[in-house]
């Protein structure tokens, strides 16, 4: 049912979009605001300047398990990869291949290890035209992850986890 609402009418709302009015749709630039300065990035700048670790593993398909690593059981000769966090027991084949990697990032006022997620360095590879396949062989990927080191990044720090990066396209080919 859609109504006429009156104002200071309370109304309690269940399902609803909000939609603009033209007040609010003035205040949105477009493209004929162009006017040629750079978006200011409010994410601060730092250099990943080494590799500590690298680890590909297969991961729970549930979105709801955050792309947890799945551990390797053995149940009457029949191996499994099982999710502590959801319980679920998964086939090698159904689960998803992701990657952590521990790297040396050097900021304006600090110098720390951190942790990068798949996302993150699918970013920095496909940045410099490389390929961001994920292998099992650790050694294979230090190696890839190697060839773009140092890199200058902009991020988002939660805890000790990169969540949101930025950089340059340079093709290293």
């Amino acid at each position: 049912m859609v109504g006429t609402i009156e104002k200071d009418q309370l109304v309690k709302l269940t399902n609803c979009r909000f939609f603009p009015n033209d007040e609010e749709l003035d205040d949105v630039s477009s493209d004929e605001d162009n006017n040629d300065e750079p978006a200011t990035l409010q994410m601060p700048a730092g250099t990943i300047l080494a590799v500590f670790e690298v680890d590909p593993y297969l991961s729970c398909s549930k979105s709801s398990c955050n792309n947890t690593k799945l551990i390797t059981l053995k149940e009457e000769n029949h191996y499994y990869m099982f999710c502590k966090h959801c319980t679920g027991r998964y086939n090698g084949s159904s689960a998803n291949t992701f990657l952590r990697v521990i790297v040396l990032l050097e900021g304006e006022e600090m110098s720390k290890k951190v942790t990068i997620f798949a996302p993150q360095y699918k970013k920095i590879m496909q940045s410099r035209g490389l390929d961001a396949t994920i292998v099992f062989d650790k050694e294979e990927m230090l190696q890839r992850i190697m060839k773009v080191i140092p890199v200058e990044i902009r991020y988002t720090l939660i805890n000790n986890t990169v969540k949101d990066i930025v950089l340059k396209r340079t093709n290293l080919n």
